[in-house]
């Protein structure tokens, strides 16, 4: 009787080999491949950068817009403030923004690998960079007055004045730019890429409030025949350090998803065995293109500013002078 039931029982499963295939395959088609989860997760995370890039240059342009409507386009305040704000930026890409972009990141995704996570590799690079860019920075800052000089052609006395006072407060974003820099690079390294893409937005959105703030509470530009004469240090502390505080919280806000990482930083100065050496050799050739490019960059600002002066040459910072005063 065994024999027999055993014999029948697998004849029913020959007979129904549709209903064997159906209960084997069931369980594979409920989960989807690793494959297309994979790049379902991909596509979100490119749409996620993607739209933070497209919504911070939206943001850039009607910042921009705002600017103009505060203290004009082509007027000899808008030259100033917008050379003091660009230094900072050309002045990091110039230092260090290659490198952090170019050579960090191979180091940092090594490191992440490691049975700590990267925990002390990362702890080492951030310390290095506060200490090294932050020392960088104060420095640069006390030479905003030589550097406005050198940086600016056929300004007056009263231009390089403002425009050192403009420098003071812009010059520290370049504290900001290379910690924003460095732990963008981190988060990156371990998959975390939209916060680095969606923190300009922080930015952006700052700064256009301190312009409508600086638009309520001075006005508008109305074509002052004066408006170098008229500007006031509550005018420089508002546009300015708002500019600064606009890069600074783009900075602070990615130390959030930092910490979700659970990576527990602490500083760390044992700055031997990160391979700096390596990365040395590497940076050289790395800052040597970027120098070539952001030396030209400066060149041609410079000259800008002398042309925009020509073109406007009235001391006051109107867009149009008398002829008796040209």
């Amino acid at each position: 009787m065994s024999q027999v039931s055993k014999s029948r029982s697998e004849n029913t499963r020959i007979e129904d080999p549709q209903t064997e295939a159906v209960a084997t395959q069931a369980p594979q088609e409920a989960v989807p491949p690793a494959a297309s989860v994979k790049r379902e997760h991909s596509s979100k995370v490119y749409a996620l950068m993607t739209s933070g890039t497209i919504v911070s240059r939206v943001l850039g342009f009607l910042r921009t817009a705002l600017l103009a409507v505060a203290i004009g386009s082509s007027t000899t305040m808008a030259d100033i403030f917008e050379k003091a704000n660009v230094i900072p930026t050309i002045i990091f890409m110039l230092l260090a923004g290659g490198i952090f972009n170019v050579v960090l990141v191979p180091q940092l995704i090594k490191a992440s690998k490691n049975s700590d996570n990267g925990r002390s590799y990362t702890s080492k690079l951030l310390t290095l960079t506060i200490v090294v860019v932050g020392a960088a920075t104060v420095l640069l800052t006390l030479m905003a007055g030589p550097l406005i000089k050198v940086l600016t052609l056929g300004w007056t006395p009263a231009m390089l004045a403002l425009g050192t006072t403009f420098a003071f407060w812009c010059l520290p974003q370049i504290f900001f730019y290379g910690v924003y820099a460095v732990v963008g690079q981190v988060l990156n390294a371990h998959g975390r890429f939209a916060a680095f893409m969606w923190a300009p937005v922080v930015n952006n959105v700052v700064q256009i409030g301190v312009i409508g703030a600086f638009i309520a509470l001075f006005g508008a530009y109305g074509g002052d025949a004066n408006q170098l004469e008229n500007w006031s240090a509550a005018k420089t502390v508002l546009l300015a350090g708002g500019s600064t505080l606009g890069i600074a919280l783009q900075a602070v806000v990615l130390f959030w998803p930092l910490r979700n990482l659970g990576l527990k930083l602490r500083p760390d100065f044992a700055w031997r065995g990160m391979g700096l050496r390596h990365v040395g050799k590497i940076a050289i050739w790395t800052l040597g293109s970027m120098t070539v490019g952001n030396i030209a960059s400066l060149v041609n600002s410079r000259f800008v500013s002398a042309a925009t002066r020509r073109a406007w040459p009235c001391p006051t910072g109107a867009p149009r002078c008398p002829a008796n005063t040209r």
